[in-house]
């Protein structure tokens, strides 16, 4: 065929088809593929898309519906250029219907994969369509290596329903890691899982969860991952070996005031509270004052008498917790939920007073001076608190 006709064809039939497509518009798509009906399964656009790629990218049930009954069993397994079916692309639209209008015609649909090996359901976690990938779960059949990429992908994307239910099925997922050798537990614990969330206001010795945070799936997914953990290794050592540095866990979930996951991990494991930063010589309740995160400094009032020598304890620098209470907040933390210095001030005056009146009811006035006069004769820096006012020297 001439140059000119083809051109004729694509710019009078493919791109009026594929307009039709992507609007949905099935009566005027039909009228084309009526009079040239080799464009039902053509490559109508770059890429070699198809009418069906466009319609189910564009989540158009009624016009794939009806476009079903032109097509053939095989025409749902042609792919574009990056090797993508039309259910591929359904699936990370993430509309449950044209996946059924196409699965109902041709079953192995499901088990097609897309560009770089990729299953269907895959797309669906990678652009977070929980119901569609939760949906596409059950009947897709991947080896160890795909279940573990997958479950990776759930964690990265948000999708803590489907990766629950995956671990449940299968517990050796508790122990996979990412291309950086992180496990699920290192990347949960850098996430912001629990903004809202607050600690209980209760006194205990053992660490307990808000029962409010029970119902949230991430925090039932965390649970899982560390019992499973513990279930399978009889020793700290193991577990080392497991999570490379398990307390490493622990102070990245206090940098982002991650108090849900911590949570978890020390009501299973309270010892873990004790654990200090190796390069600090500081605990998570150090940690948690210099990045000013309440709801996680108020798990000193859970710990029984061991707070009595986490207050007083000193860091590498010298630093007590009233000292590391006193000292200015790290930049991009806390100080961001307010604009302007002098209410940058206030909130850390509201944040110092409070604590250290927390701190007072833990330490006797004999530790406080105590750690005062050596906190002050090592670190040449002054606090001083009079009249609602505290300066600090650097």
């Amino acid at each position: 065929m001439p140059r000119e006709a083809i051109m004729d064809d694509y710019l009078n039939k493919c791109v009026p088809l594929y307009k039709h497509a992507l609007q949905g518009n099935w009566k005027e798509a039909k009228a084309i593929i009526v009079q040239d009906p080799w464009l039902k399964n053509a490559a109508i656009a770059k890429g070699r898309t198809t009418v069906l790629h466009v319609a189910a990218g564009a989540k158009h049930v009624h016009f794939v519906k009806q476009l079903m009954g032109e097509l053939s069993e095989e025409d749902l397994l042609l792919t574009d250029n990056n090797g993508n079916t039309a259910f591929c692309l359904a699936a990370a639209a993430g509309n449950k219907q044209v996946l059924d209008l196409m699965k109902d015609k041709n079953q192995t649909v499901v088990e097609i994969r897309g560009a770089g090996g990729i299953p269907p359901v895959q797309f669906a976690v990678l652009r977070g369509r929980c119901d569609v990938a939760s949906y596409l779960y059950e009947p897709t059949k991947l080896d160890a290596d795909k279940l573990k990429q997958l479950f990776l992908t759930c964690i990265n994307t948000g999708l803590y329903g489907l990766a629950l239910k995956m671990l449940e099925d299968r517990s050796y997922l508790a122990f996979a890691k990412d291309e950086n050798g992180e496990t699920v537990l290192h990347l949960l614990a850098k996430s912001h899982l629990d903004s809202c969330c607050q600690s209980p206001q209760h006194q205990s010795s053992i660490i307990k969860i808000n029962p409010g945070m029970k119902q949230q799936v991430v925090f039932q997914l965390v649970k899982k991952l560390w019992s499973t953990i513990l279930a399978e290794k009889s020793s700290m050592r193991e577990i080392f070996e497991t999570l490379s540095n398990p307390f490493q866990l622990l102070f990245a979930a206090v940098e982002v005031g991650n108090f849900g996951f911590l949570s978890e991990i020390l009501s299973a494991y309270p010892d873990l509270i004790r654990t200090k930063d190796n390069s600090t010589d500081q605990t998570i309740i150090h940690k948690a004052v210099m990045h000013r995160h309440a709801s996680i400094f108020n798990l000193i009032h859970e710990i029984g008498s061991l707070k009595d020598t986490i207050v007083t304890m000193m860091d590498t620098e010298g630093n007590t917790l009233l000292h590391l209470a006193a000292k200015r907040a790290p930049p991009q933390r806390q100080l961001e939920l307010v604009s302007g210095a002098a209410f940058q001030m206030c909130l850390e005056l509201v944040w110092f007073k409070v604590r250290i009146n927390k701190l007072k009811i833990c330490m006797s006035s004999i530790a406080i001076i105590i750690v005062s006069k050596e906190g002050l004769r090592r670190q040449h820096y002054t606090t001083s608190i009079a009249a609602n006012t505290f300066y600090t020297v650097d």
